[in-house]
């Protein structure tokens, strides 16, 4: 065995999270972890990359007992780690982010770019090392990743839930590239929440409720029932005047109209484009010419807001690579909210940059997994920003969600259309959209 844990546990806040993890992977062997959102996946394989202290529990290498401290120590021991997240530097070029992998510079960058041109193209990416990696698109970057992670030659790679974002060929692209790594030796762990991905492994495991089950002939139906997709409830928009107009939609020359009591569902191949969209619905860019929608209604109030604060700007956050963003917009004043001055300057700034579906999910005491780490605080604080918001962006919200939270998305877009809000989804997954949402639109970019 490469790798073997043995009752390994972990608490956060008195709630359990792992209970008594028995663990082992073979050389040379593609063993994927399966489980729920806020199952557990992420935090063990933290605790085996020593990015989270466990609680009780040792960990063997080789057979012999080791303490991982930090992911130096795991690089040392023959670990590499592709994130949940994104771990790249925007701002370094493809070489520099792969040689930042290591934990090395060279002196010679001529040096530095020939040798990650070469990592680079064992994993498929014909691209100049010089390239920065803000300059490559989402799927590409992916690879960048994988190549920063192999770079320091590693014995076990560990892939954390990071294949969910991706499109079904590049799925076939990625397995295909870990297929080769396991016929040279290399142990792959993979961690996932989508059933077709789980079925791709040599071996599979479960976490469910804190303990790792191995899943065989005899309890796969059991097990991966939860994992088999539950049919939408299709929501019924309500009919009215428009209340937001965004003329030539990101430049396209469409015009979308938006009332209130409905959800739409916007469909664009290119995740450019679905930025492009996005900002032009929330202003992001005012100055951008034919990108800046009109607010019927609230139009004099943004615009005499704006003129104070940067009410328009969304910033994105870029290190979520396998989850859809939640973006939320107050349009008007609310009577309520007028003594609630810290909260309303918050909510209509909106200075912070958009979470994640998962992490909105589970403020709003939706998502049952997530509910022991969310404080009464944190309910509250999404309740009353849920009462004042008017406009709910989701952009890509089915990426990484299991059926249960689908379903929990469901009910919650409900809730939004019966409450007389503004739902829009901006997704590339067409079957998705036409089951959950009476109006949906094309948009090419």
């Amino acid at each position: 065995m490469i790798l073997e844990t043995r009752a390994i546990e972990k608490s956060f806040d008195g709630h359990k999270v792992l209970d008594k993890i028995d663990f082992n992977i073979k050389h040379g062997e593609l063993h994927v972890i399966g489980g729920l959102n806020g199952s557990g996946k992420s935090t063990f394989v933290k605790i085996l990359t020593g990015q989270l202290g466990r609680d009780s529990g040792s960990l063997y290498i080789e057979g012999h007992q080791v303490e991982i401290e930090s992911f130096k120590d795991a690089r040392k021991l023959g670990m590499a780690m592709v994130h949940q997240e994104y771990m790249l530097v925007p701002d370094l070029t493809l070489a520099e982010n792969i040689f930042l992998g290591i934990g090395q510079f060279l002196t010679s960058r001529k040096k530095m770019n020939q040798l990650a041109g070469a990592i680079l193209e064992r994993v498929g990416l014909e691209i100049d090392p010089s390239k920065k990696a803000m300059e490559i698109d989402r799927d590409s970057q992916f690879f960048l990743e994988i190549a920063t992670a192999i770079a320091s030659k590693p014995s076990l790679l560990i892939i954390d839930d990071a294949l969910t974002g991706l499109s079904r060929p590049l799925h076939k692209r990625a397995l295909k590239l870990l297929g080769e790594f396991t016929a040279e030796g290399i142990s792959v762990l993979l961690t996932t929440v989508d059933p077709e991905i789980m079925s791709l492994g040599d071996s599979l495991s479960i976490i469910e409720r804190g303990r790792l089950i191995d899943v065989t002939a005899e309890n796969a139906d059991e097990l991966l029932a939860d994992f088999r997709p539950l049919p939408p409830a299709p929501i019924e928009n309500r009919s009215g005047e428009p209340f937001i107009v965004v003329e030539d939609l990101a430049g396209t020359g469409k015009i979308l109209r938006l009332t209130k009591g409905e959800t739409v569902c916007l469909l664009c191949k290119s995740r450019q484009g679905m930025r492009e969209i996005t900002r032009a619905i929330t202003r992001q860019n005012p100055f951008r010419e034919n990108a800046v929608p009109i607010f019927e209604e609230a139009k004099n109030f943004f615009e005499r807001f704006a003129r104070k604060t940067s009410s328009h700007r969304v910033y994105f956050r870029t290190n979520y690579k396998n989850n859809g963003f939640v973006i939320c917009q107050m349009l008007q004043k609310r009577e309520s909210f007028k003594f609630r001055r810290s909260f309303k300057k918050w909510a209509l700034v909106n200075r912070e940059p958009p979470v994640s579906v998962r992490e909105y999910l589970a403020t709003m005491g939706l998502a049952e997994n997530f509910l022991p780490l969310i404080t009464t605080q944190d309910r509250e604080l999404a309740e009353m920003g849920f009462k004042a918001f008017d406009l709910f962006i989701f952009l890509q919200p089915s990426i990484g969600l299991d059926p249960s939270l689908l379903k929990v998305l469901n009910c919650l877009l409900q809730r939004i259309v019966e409450a007389g809000k503004i739902a829009v989804i901006i997704s590339d997954d067409d079957g998705f959209c036409r089951e959950l949402c009476g109006r949906v639109e094309r948009v090419e970019i």
